[in-house]
């Protein structure tokens, strides 16, 4: 039989030496109404107990456990307190106390209950209870390296359990221990994946790729993000934990998986203009630049915040300066607020004018070309596609020729 039930056993066995039938009748049906979540009416039953039996700690606790339950906080605290003066060594009452308190922010007298309680004769369930509650009340006197030390001593005494390993993940982060923090949730994820949990970890390894310096060392937590992000996209799928799964992939420069992610993420929301920069980063990564150009476009179209706009804006011109096109590259930089950068652009577009303005129009001509040759194509004129297809690669070794020229400026430009 469990710790509780065994209480409660024991509380019932005790109402009825006290009073009889009368209260036996009333806890049994207290107790009917508490299992089917009736809480109101258990109530009643079980404040009609301890009004004929003030000085039985079963009627607080199951009176407080009903208030708590109805989210009379401070009702609750003053049951349950009663119940822990009667009897303060009972684990179950220490425990719903303690829940009770913490529920009211009161750290302080929660950990004054657990501090004096004798854990080493609780179960491991309830001991691993009391623990995350000190902790928890630890850290409301923000007093995390205590948190710490409290959850590593249960955690040397008792089976792994995921609820320590959560909290403890928590303190840690508090302590500035970010490393610790990361593999504290991800434990409690590979021991029983939740979304909290496996969130945490992600945007805990998350946050230190971006602090590192050391290439590395940043790409080993994106790759620690990404293995827990995989999980999680499966596990709980939503554009959310897609995103996040992209996101450790692209910083881990796996550039399909990370494709993947994003487009998954917009097949679930397909106005996410996030989810479309970052599929927009992907095909760069690929160096399918038209495909990245026309994702970030598409970002934009998404309605983007103002910081996003001028990211997008950078990258699209960073694309249309490599491919020479520096009129249009100009625009994106200065939607991105990157005024230097632009008219840096702005000069080279003005000293290499003439031999931009050629290679548009042969770029033109190509174009032309081509449409001509489809068209011939459906005529089924072999000789004149053959003549065609002739002249479009001359007109591309003249553009060539020019982007060979060019080549210094777009070394400068592709960065």
């Amino acid at each position: 039989m469990g710790r509780t039930a065994t209480f409660r056993s024991l509380i019932l066995a005790t109402a009825v030496i006290a009073s009889g039938t009368l209260v036996s009748a009333d806890w049994n049906e207290g107790l009917a109404a508490f299992n089917a979540e009736n809480y109101q009416v258990a109530g009643e039953h079980f404040t009609e107990i301890i009004r004929t039996n003030p000085s039985w700690a079963g009627g607080y606790y199951m009176l407080g456990r009903c208030q708590s339950k109805l989210n009379q906080g401070i009702q609750a605290v003053e049951s349950l307190r009663k119940a822990y003066d009667l009897g303060p060594s009972d684990a179950d009452v220490v425990i719903a106390y303690s829940q009770a308190l913490m529920s009211e922010d009161k750290f302080a007298e929660t950990r004054e209950v657990l501090e004096s309680a004798d854990t080493g004769t609780m179960t491991p369930v309830l001991r691993s209870q009391a623990s995350i509650l000190l902790a928890e009340a630890l850290l409301g006197e923000d007093d995390a390296m205590a948190a710490v030390e409290v959850l590593e001593e249960c955690l040397g005494e008792e089976k792994a359990d995921p609820a320590i390993y959560r909290t403890l993940g928590k303190a840690q982060a508090e302590t500035g221990d970010r490393e610790g923090a990361m593999r504290s949730f991800a434990k409690a994820f590979e021991l029983d994946p939740d979304e909290l949990s496996g969130e945490a970890a992600i945007r805990t390894a998350l946050s230190l790729a971006g602090a590192v310096l050391d290439a590395e060392k940043k790409t080993h937590w994106y790759r620690q993000a990404l293995h827990v992000a995989a999980q999680l996209a499966t596990s709980f799928p939503s554009a959310e934990h897609d995103l996040m799964a992209g996101r450790a992939a692209l910083g881990a420069q796996e550039f399909e998986a990370a494709e993947q992610s994003f487009l998954a993420a917009l097949s679930k929301n397909e106005n996410d203009a996030e989810a479309w920069y970052f599929l927009g980063r992907s095909f760069s990564g690929l160096d399918r630049d038209d495909e990245a150009y026309d994702a970030y476009s598409a970002a934009l179209d998404a309605t983007p915040d103002d910081t996003l706009t001028r990211r997008i804006h950078g990258r699209m011109g960073q694309i249309a300066a490599c491919s020479l096109d520096l009129e249009t590259a100009v625009g994106h930089y200065r939607s991105a607020q990157k005024a230097e950068r632009a008219q840096e652009i702005q000069t080279l577009a003005t000293q290499f004018a003439g031999a931009l303005a050629q290679l548009e129009q042969l770029r033109a001509t190509v174009h032309e070309i081509q449409q001509m040759e489809r068209q011939l194509d459906e005529l089924g004129d072999v000789q004149g596609v053959n003549a065609m297809r002739e002249r479009a690669a001359a007109e591309r070794t003249k553009i060539d020729e020019i982007e060979d020229n060019l080549g210094a400026v777009r070394s400068a430009l592709c960065r």
